[in-house]
């Protein structure tokens, strides 16, 4: 990571893929406050460099997204989940497995607030989309 920021400079593509990538490390040591500390560096960096509209961008909504689930501040969640899908949409158009991904992730949020109807209408989203772009014999 030092050697990145000293090589490039804080504001670098590859300084925000560390920051995303600690974040993840932090995540899985169960340290989520400094996981999301890390993805919101990441974010920064990448949104300064892309904009709104980049693969990076939603990657690191979708993380902040899972904080807030996680968290239990479902509405925040939706929010950033809904950001990612919004931009997943707009570069891949609709038929894509990142797609599909940020649906079961917005019907994992109605699914933790029991709202089974629309939960089941967002994971059947992402089934069917999985299946049209994965194909029936995928894992």
């Amino acid at each position: 990571m030092k050697i990145r920021q000293k090589l490039f400079g804080e504001e670098h593509s590859d300084v925000a893929l560390s920051y995303n990538n600690m974040g993840g490390i932090y995540w899985s040591l169960d340290n989520y406050n400094t996981a999301l500390k890390y993805y919101e560096k990441a974010l920064s960096i990448w949104r300064k460099l892309f904009g709104e509209e980049h693969t990076n961008i939603a990657i690191s909504y979708n993380n902040i997204g899972r904080f807030y689930k996680m968290q239990g501040d479902y509405t925040t969640a939706l929010k950033y989940y809904e950001k990612a899908l919004n931009i997943q949409q707009k570069i891949f158009g609709e038929k894509h497995p990142d797609v599909a991904l940020s649906y079961r992730n917005i019907g994992s949020i109605y699914d933790s607030q029991a709202d089974y109807a629309k939960a089941l209408d967002f994971y059947q989203k992402a089934l069917d989309l999985d299946m049209c772009t994965l194909g029936e014999a995928n894992p």
